[in-house]
């Protein structure tokens, strides 16, 4: 003895009916053969639960609550209204017939033609979704999961384990993947085993790229000023090991070159010693150690006096220039005449100090 539904219902249940349809939402249909089974799944689920879904199997059930099977007409002609399958469901607008323009979509869109149409159209997409450098890895396990579990909800025309496993495996031609590929083929891996092997060396590559952009951003913010690049800028895993002898600095910056400071060094309109990238990136590390050390002391306020500098070492500060004065703004004498402008020029030879007023 088959099931039965009752005809009655009460206000309360129809309201509870309306508010869980309502919660879920009916969503568009295009039309496009390729969205028929997932649409078709979304559809089914929103009904779900709401006591609609009767409506769409059985016709006794349809007939005997005609509310309800007009609240079903409205939501499958709204999902359909701007799409190429809207005249399959709108033959049943005057009777308001949700049953049957749900039985006319699913006739139209299962049939044999309309399959094999779909099924062409799904293993076109899977062959040809790649893996590249345009691409992420979300990306494509995301696509490749969904069309393959609309292919399985046809039945008989899943791809096997084994087959899916090698489809996912060879489109991926993104060389960054190709280790990873690589020992899960030789291992044996099935498609769940690969998605999440995947999705893991994704995480990885994202983090190892970070990594190298603050790199790129360190020496580009070298290039310009080299005494603000710190430790802390520089990620663990890039870090340079010490120098046996050579000072503390964290390994930070790479020994290559052996030249020495010497010679003029200019300096900056607060005192900052600044070096031109082409001889900042030959000193040993020691000296880019001082002139760091230098600039963090002058920074904090304290004396730099302690600090011993190579023999030779001429530090120059940049003359400010002084635009003319406008009349106006001249002082003057006790006689009221101009006095003469002077200009003063200040710099640094080793650790003396010298000011010199010149008069223009």
């Amino acid at each position: 003895m088959g099931l039965t539904f009752s005809s009655s219902r009460s206000d309360a249940d129809a309201s509870r009916s309306n508010l869980k349809l309502e919660a879920q939402k009916i969503k568009e249909f295009s039309g496009s053969y390729d969205e028929w089974q997932r649409w078709k799944s979304r559809t089914e689920c929103a009904f779900d639960g709401s006591g609609y879904e009767n409506i769409l199997v059985d016709p006794v059930f349809a007939t005997n609550n005609p509310r309800m099977n007009r609240v079903v007409y409205s939501q499958l002609a709204v999902a359909t209204v701007d799409g190429t399958a809207y005249h399959l469901v709108r033959q049943f607008e005057e009777l308001k017939d949700g049953h049957e323009a749900w039985n006319a979509l699913c006739g139209w869109f299962d049939r044999d033609q309309i399959r094999n149409e779909t099924l062409e159209s799904l293993r076109s997409k899977l062959d040809s979704l790649k893996l590249h450098n345009g691409t992420t890895a979300s990306q494509y396990v995301n696509k490749f999961l969904m069309w393959q579990m609309e292919l399985d909800k046809i039945p008989g025309e899943g791809y096997s384990e084994s087959h899916a496993v090698y489809l996912f495996l060879k489109n991926i031609l993104d060389t960054d993947y190709d280790t990873t590929v690589t020992y899960l083929r030789n291992n044996g891996s099935d498609l769940s085993e690969c998605i999440n092997t995947i999705w893991k060396a994704e995480r990885d590559l994202l983090r190892k790229r970070s990594d190298r952009r603050k790199m790129k951003n360190m020496i580009r913010r070298n290039k310009h000023d080299p005494d603000c690049i710190s430790e802390d800028d520089v990620p663990n895993d890039r870090r340079l090991p010490r120098k046996r002898g050579s000072s503390d600095n964290g390994g930070v910056f790479r020994e290559s070159k052996t030249q020495r400071l010497t010679g003029n060094i200019t300096k900056s309109e607060k005192g900052f010693i600044s070096i031109p990238y082409n001889d900042w990136k030959n000193l040993a590390d020691d000296e880019q150690a001082l002139v760091q050390e230098y600039n963090a002391w002058l920074k904090h306020g304290e004396s730099t006096d302690d600090i011993k500098w190579p023999d030779g070492v001429i530090f120059v500060k940049k003359t400010r220039r002084v635009g003319k004065e406008k009349p106006e703004d001249q002082k003057k004498n006790k006689e009221g005449e101009p006095e003469p402008r002077k200009k003063k020029i200040s710099f640094h030879i080793g650790k003396e100090a010298d000011v010199k007023d010149e008069e223009s």
